[in-house]
């Protein structure tokens, strides 16, 4: 039996790192907290390239803080501040104990990634760690979400648990997989094609992988 789960988002909380990572960043450089909203808009929910980023703080905040120094607070502190979502333990247990097979597949760098797992104590808990750079496809490709079964050893019967509408949703349903959203509040907005299950509580998603399968 297979979960694939996403990361950013769905087993740690990206956001909360952010914003945490900004406040030690103003404290560190000497920056009013008043702009930690100008950090969490410049890293646009993730979709900003870290260079872009960086540049963007740089000529923003206030007092100047130099691209270098940025870049090298990011490289050193950033992936320290990352968590477990809440109820991420207690679910991949429980999947383990249930004799589930838990992937993790994501778009970012594998190096990166397997620091945020081993930053929010997730490690232990996941079989398969598989990455867009290592296997040549991103989400929703179907094929990063076949390396993840192949890797884990099972067939195309399983779930995806994720946040992204597309990236996870889609692409797990156009691979033959059954499909749980991490809606975040946010309203479904793809017409023909609806995951299975919609919650904002990633318990609550593990429950229903549980009484549903």
């Amino acid at each position: 039996m297979l979960v694939i789960f996403d990361l950013d988002e769905t087993l740690v909380d990206r956001s909360a790192a952010v914003r945490d990572w900004g406040r030690a960043l103003l404290s560190r450089f000497g920056a009013s907290e008043s702009q930690l909203e100008l950090i969490v808009e410049a890293d646009a929910d993730g979709r900003q390239s870290r260079v872009k980023f960086i540049e963007i703080l740089s000529e923003a905040l206030d007092p100047k803080v130099p691209r270098h120094d940025l870049a090298d607070f990011f490289r050193r502190e950033y992936i320290s501040f990352f968590r477990a979502t809440a109820g991420a333990h207690e679910g991949l247990t429980s999947l383990r104990a249930a004799g589930y097979c838990i992937a993790v597949v994501s778009n970012g760098p594998a190096s990166r990634q397997s620091k945020k797992l081993e930053a929010s104590g997730l490690t232990q808990f996941v079989d398969v760690l598989c990455t867009a750079d290592e296997v040549g496809v991103s989400k929703p490709g179907s094929a990063i979400f076949r390396e993840a079964a192949r890797k884990c050893g099972s067939s195309m019967d399983g779930w995806v648990v994720g946040d992204d509408p597309e990236g996870d949703v889609l692409g797990g349903i156009r691979a033959g997989l059954r499909t749980v959203w991490l809606d975040r509040g946010k309203a479904w907005r793809f017409d023909g094609h609806h995951p299975e299950y919609s919650t904002s509580d990633l318990k609550d998603a593990v429950n229903y992988i549980l009484s549903h399968t």
